[in-house]
């Protein structure tokens, strides 16, 4: 008995998890919340230090990428998260920190430089 349970076992966990793939489980709950001047978005990341955890930015997407070094059971090994933000967010505007498990970063929105009213003939 213990040696078909083992079989079975091996095939199952061999064929249905050789293709795991990380990515396409992990959900990482984020907030969004806009104001005039800025986006905040906090990302819930536990167990994540700041030397595991990339931030990009690119036009009006925020792209936050974990990768654990630390094996645990409780968080996923590495996960990507990709938001649209609405606006075009300034790059030297954008900070972040990570405390308590809650990445909070906060993007300035990139100004109109060129913003002018026109006229309706």
């Amino acid at each position: 008995m213990d040696k078909d349970f083992k079989e079975l076992q091996d095939f199952f966990v061999g064929t249905l998890l050789s293709d795991w793939d990380p990515f396409s489980i992990c959900r990482i709950p984020v907030q969004v919340s806009s104001q005039q001047q800025q986006v905040l978005v906090q990302a819930h990341v536990p167990g994540y230090k700041r030397d595991e955890l990339l931030i990009d930015v690119q036009g009006s997407r925020l792209i936050i990428t974990g990768d654990s070094k630390t094996p645990d059971a409780f968080k996923c090994p590495k996960f990507e998260k990709r938001i649209r933000l609405g606006a075009d967010i300034d790059p030297s505007k954008v900070t972040a920190k990570l405390e308590d498990g809650i990445l909070s970063v906060t993007l300035g929105k990139e100004a109109l430089l060129n913003a002018k009213r026109i006229k309706i003939d």
